[in-house]
């Protein structure tokens, strides 16, 4: 069976470590980096199926970098999942191409389906 594989964006180390191994264990292949740094050769040479996309970057809006992701062609199929514990971060999340958002803190299960929904899994 093919693993579904999930690029995370989230400055909390804590926090992607968490994911990554939650993720790993339900048999996602997982990447994790903490900043928008090297983002496009990290797209190019992971090709991930779905991307989860923190908004609150370390000072940088996430949804800028969601909007100049899609904006790339070869990239501009892959989901990517908004996630805040600002609600209203994430409210038109479609006018930066977002996928789907996530409210800060979910449940496990609920970032499971998500990722299943949007990866077809």
């Amino acid at each position: 069976m093919h693993k579904s594989k999930v690029l995370i964006i989230e400055d909390s180390p804590d926090l992607a470590d968490f994911m990554s191994h939650l993720l790993s264990l339900k048999n996602f292949e997982v990447h994790t980096t903490l900043s928008r740094e090297g983002i496009m050769t990290l797209l190019d040479e992971f090709m991930p199926d779905i991307v989860l996309l923190d908004v609150n970057l370390k000072g940088e809006d996430g949804r800028q970098l969601c909007r100049d992701i899609k904006l790339v062609h070869r990239f501009k199929h892959i989901p990517h999942i908004l996630m805040s514990a600002n609600p209203v971060f994430l409210t038109d999340y479609t006018a930066c191409y977002a996928d789907d958002v996530l409210h800060k803190p979910f449940e496990i299960v609920t970032l499971i389906n998500t990722i299943n929904r949007h990866t077809g899994r």
